[in-house]
Order: C-alpha cells, then sequence, then structure tokens
C-alpha cells in the first residue's frame, strides 16, 4: 500500500541526506534504482520518493553505511594529513660552532604511533576502495618516517659516544 511503502521510505529518505554521501555514492543509487537523476537545488523529496525507495531498502541502507564508513576514513586521513604538515623535527643549536642536536618532542612520538596504528586500519579496511592509493602510500610514509625517525633518535644518542653516520636516501625510498 502506499502508506507502508511510504512509511518505509521516509527513514531512507533521512539516511539519504546524510553529509557523508558523495556524488558516486548517488550514482551507486542511480544504478540500484534503475533511474537516472541530478542532485543538485532541484532535486526535491517527490523526486526521491519517485525512484521507489521502498523496493530498495538494503541496497539504500548499504550505500548510505558505505558513505559514512568512507566519510570517517576521510576525515582521518585529512587529519593525518594536517598532523604531518605541522610537525617539525627541533634541532636546537647552542652556538654556532656547535653540531645541532636533536630534540625529541614527545607529541611527535605520539603522533607517529596513533597515525601509523590508525593508517594501517584503513589500509585493511574494506571501506578503503575509494582512497586505496592515499591510506596506502600514507601509511607506507608513516612507516618509512617512523623507521627513519627512531634510526635518528638512535643515531643522536650515540652522537656523543663515538659518532654517528646517518644516510637516509640509502635506507628509505
Amino acid at each position: 500500500t502506499a502508506e507502508k511503502n511510504m512509511m518505509t521510505t521516509l527513514p531512507l529518505v533521512q539516511d539519504l541526506r546524510s553529509d557523508a554521501m558523495r556524488d558516486r555514492h548517488w550514482l551507486a543509487l542511480q544504478k540500484v534504482c534503475g533511474q537516472k537523476f541530478v542532485v543538485d537545488e532541484r532535486f526535491t523529496l517527490d523526486n526521491l520518493l519517485a525512484l521507489g525507495l521502498h523496493n530498495f531498502v538494503d541496497d539504500v541502507q548499504g550505500i548510505v553505511d558505505r558513505a559514512q564508513k568512507e566519510l570517517i576514513i576521510e576525515k582521518a586521513l585529512t587529519k593525518t594529513e594536517t598532523t604531518w604538515k605541522a610537525m617539525e623535527l627541533i634541532y636546537p643549536q647552542e652556538n654556532p660552532s656547535d653540531i645541532p642536536g636533536l630534540r625529541v618532542e614527545e607529541e611527535l612520538t605520539e603522533a607517529l604511533e596513533e597515525n601509523q596504528v590508525q593508517l594501517q586500519n584503513i589500509a585493511s579496511s574494506k571501506f578503503v576502495g575509494h582512497f586505496p592509493g592515499a591510506s596506502v602510500l600514507l601509511a607506507e610514509k608513516a612507516c618509512y618516517f617512523g623507521a627513519g625517525y627512531h634510526d635518528l633518535v638512535g643515531c643522536h644518542a650515540k652522537v656523543g659516544q663515538s659518532g654517528c653516520h646517518f644516510h637516509w636516501q640509502s635506507r628509505y625510498p
């Protein structure tokens, strides 16, 4: 009945209002419904109801769920990138003739460890399909940076003892 269809469709309409919905998700909805449409300022509730969403409940919920999971990944990747653009290795130098030291910031170490785990989780997520290059590249960079950073910190600790030669280029691509 029309009433039952409306009762089934309205929660789906609410779900589709999610900020997580991107063009790719609307395209997936078009495929599921077998209809072409454009989501713009002229797209109305009537247009949405005309899609017969009540016939595709599981598919619509799956599209919205994917969109929400991808938004979480998108936000995490953006946050990670923003975090690392702001991070700095600090080499204080008391006198111009001194060899600069390395000041190990706890914030940097914590961010590195947190982001390595987070990026590895993202890279292994089934929802990473839209971001495969970005998440894998960031995870690899985090691993290389982490290994290099820990080597650099270890090297810095040895400088006062016997000296240390650190060759970043030859070890980390």
